[in-house]
């Protein structure tokens, strides 16, 4: 078994391998996160291999388990990107998983994962490869990790692991693990909820269409997006945190009329909380 992670250059740069004394697993980082500034010639080849290889992280062999950089406001001294935490909770990961487990990059963890709260979109786990991807956010006071895991269906289930001041480091009761891997699989009654959900969301078609008679107001149209999307959760019964993609179009009239239908919409009675939900609007 062994763990594999990719390059911040987005696999620009070739990786290089470091194994643990004795027979622990293997840990392959990036050659980019090691000190030192990369030669002229080591950044040609890293040039030609992306011609050769391409760039894109979806080209990425599907792994079981995708682990995004743990992000944190006030990282630990002695581990200022959050990398040998990172490491770790992958590592402790493959140990409970027994399968393959790949660190991202960040640039990709910041593609797939934008929100800074590591709670993703519900199609996390596609665009990171992975069957199921770990988020992480380590707490200012370096008391708690935040922990969510996404499935291809969405969030499966969020915990909290305590951590603690060690050294420098911040050290966390990883083997709390468990408790959060444990397969869930969802329930045909919320699978249900969700399908009314995208039923409810073709119902507000008209209304969206009506808002594109708002136009771009004073905003310059240059760089529209081909394709434009709406992201939402609900919980409380009702739909919150709407979101125009890709960002940067909310101050549009016409996209923030459409916000503002999509958080009118009414939901199916009874139904549980949902993160990430996303579906195509009408483009300018």
């Amino acid at each position: 078994m062994h763990i594999r992670a990719e390059s911040e250059a987005r696999r620009a740069a070739p990786a290089c391998s470091a194994s643990e004394p004795g027979d622990g697993p293997r840990l392959r980082h990036p050659a980019d996160l090691s000190p030192g500034v990369p030669t002229y010639a080591a950044r040609v080849r890293a040039l030609l291999l992306a011609a050769l290889l391409g760039a894109s992280p979806a080209l990425a062999a599907p792994a079981p388990w995708v682990v995004l950089p743990i992000r944190g406001e006030k990282p630990p001294p002695r581990d200022p990107t959050l990398l040998r935490l990172s490491k770790e909770l992958a590592e402790a990961l493959q140990a409970q998983v027994g399968t393959e487990v790949r660190v991202a990059a960040r640039e990709l963890r910041d593609e797939a994962c934008p929100g800074r709260d590591g709670r993703c979109p519900r199609d996390v786990a596609l665009h990171a490869a992975g069957d199921r991807v770990l988020s992480a956010v380590l707490e200012p006071g370096l008391t708690k990790l935040e922990l969510h895991v996404y499935g291809r269906e969405g969030l499966e289930k969020s915990a909290t692991i305590a951590c603690k001041w060690a050294e420098g480091f911040a050290a966390c009761e990883l083997e709390r693990l468990a408790e959060l891997i444990a397969k869930r699989e969802a329930s045909a009654e919320r699978k249900e909820s969700t399908d009314e959900i995208g039923k409810r969301f073709a119902k507000l078609g008209p209304g969206l269409q009506g808002c594109k008679k708002k136009g771009w107001g004073k905003a310059t149209p240059e760089g529209r997006a081909l394709e434009m999307s709406v992201r939402f959760d609900v919980g409380g019964g009702r739909v919150k945190n709407v979101r125009v993609m890709p960002a940067g179009f909310d101050t549009v009239p016409a996209y923030a009329c459409m916000a503002r239908v999509v958080e009118s919409m009414k939901l199916p009675k009874g139904h549980g909380a949902a993160e990430g939900l996303r579906f195509p609007i009408p483009s300018l």
